[in-house]
């Protein structure tokens, strides 16, 4: 991609914003701008004028995630604060949550202060115990405890890594990533030097050749038993 089309996908996306404000507003698409221009909409005065539209918290959603995309990250965890605010027992809540993690998550690796950094993850942190908490039930709650999971050991906080991936499989054992957690703390263990307590690990990793996590696991008992 050269700049010209970089240009015109940041252009593509601030009308698909401004679009979706719209829209959540009550304003025809095509009559978008004006209003726009003159008035800017919150998401209560949008819920006030029209509190029987359905499609208020999926319009939130993709502006959040349109906003996250822009790496206009402040305005995007407004976005998704306001889906818990307005539409917590709406369909798109959990996710609005998910992401907001996510974005935290990237500011932190964006972040060059290492204090600054430091309180990024404690706030994705906070926001995916937080889904947990409020969304149980949720597809995405195993993946928030993964997540905690994976920013521990990226941190090199593995005595952590270790106890979030064990919590993971002891409360969501028909998770697809309980594999990924066995392989996790595996990898963890290693990092701490505990050998056997890693071969014991990815002992656990099951799955047929070609599955990579299966594969993974099978490469690292390989170099740590040697055969």
């Amino acid at each position: 991609l050269d700049e010209n089309d970089i240009a015109d996908a940041i252009q593509c996306y601030n009308n698909a914003a401004s679009a979706f404000t719209a829209v959540a507003a009550g304003y025809p698409y095509e009559k978008y701008l004006y209003p726009l221009v003159t008035k800017k909409w919150t998401v209560g005065e949008q819920e006030r004028a029209y509190p029987d539209m359905i499609w208020n918290d999926d319009m939130l959603y993709v502006m959040g995630y349109t906003y996250e995309l822009l790496e206009n990250y402040e305005t995007a965890v407004i976005h998704y604060d306001e889906l818990n605010q307005f539409y917590f027992g709406g369909s798109w809540a959990d996710n609005g949550s998910f992401r907001k993690g996510q974005v935290y998550e990237t500011q932190a690796g964006l972040e060059q202060d290492e204090n600054n950094r430091k309180e990024y993850i404690d706030k994705a942190i906070n926001t995916y115990e937080d889904l947990i908490d409020k969304f149980d039930t949720s597809s995405l709650a195993d993946n928030s405890m993964f997540q905690i999971g994976r920013i521990y050991e990226q941190n090199e906080f593995y005595p952590k890594a270790i106890e979030t991936y064990r919590k993971l499989i002891r409360e969501y054992p028909d998770s697809d990533l309980v594999n990924y957690s066995w392989y996790s703390i595996g990898r963890s263990y290693e990092e701490l030097g505990q050998k056997d307590e890693a071969i014991s690990a990815y002992e656990r990793v099951f799955g047929i050749s070609g599955d990579p996590i299966y594969d993974l696991a099978r490469a690292a008992l390989i170099n740590l038993r040697g055969y």
